[in-house]
């Protein structure tokens, strides 16, 4: 319960922090202030045609969204410690080496493994945990853009990931 009041207390805190309050990101949104703090008191849920809204206004409500509806906490957590870009970033990268390893080792230990049945208790428990440090990897990239979306508004990296035309378009940009 603790930590579901903590996913929605930085949804809301996403929403906030873009539009600058309480009354602007429940104006936003089209809804008011009173829903917005029993969603954020885990009285009332968005409503889902509204999470897509919120998603855009801020990249950490998109990330609490995304967490609550999915229950992929190891995924899609949000660090609370050293957010500084330069301590997000470091830690990405570190964990970006650890993961790519990770990847090694499973396709090493998946080498003459086609099927399922093939993998023995053993196998299962030691990808188990290499997937583990991929998971870690994934967190801490999510993290570090959450991080830049934060610090830097300019960048628009909501709009960027959102938007249909976009610049992550290959072929248009």
């Amino acid at each position: 319960m603790l930590a579901q009041l903590e996913t929605r207390n930085l949804l809301i805190q996403g929403i906030v922090d873009s539009a600058g309050s309480p009354k602007k990101g429940a104006d936003e949104l089209g809804i008011s202030v009173s829903m917005l703090s029993r969603i954020k008191n885990m009285e009332r849920t968005l409503a889902d045609d509204l999470k897509k809204k919120a998603s855009a206004m801020s990249f950490k409500s998109a990330l609490m969204i995304i967490k609550e509806v999915t229950g992929y906490d190891k995924l899609f957590s949000f660090f609370t410690k050293d957010r500084h870009p330069q301590n997000l970033i470091r830690r990405a990268k570190i964990e970006d080496v650890d993961s790519d390893r990770a990847f090694e080792r499973i396709a090493d230990r998946l080498t003459d493994k086609p099927a399922d049945e093939d993998l023995t208790v053993e196998d299962i428990a030691y990808i188990q945990q290499e997937a583990c440090e991929i998971a870690e990897g994934i967190e801490a990239k999510i993290n570090a853009l959450v991080g830049l979306a934060e610090r830097y508004p300019r960048l628009k990296l909501e709009k960027m990931f959102t938007e249909k035309e976009n610049i992550c378009n290959k072929n248009g940009g």
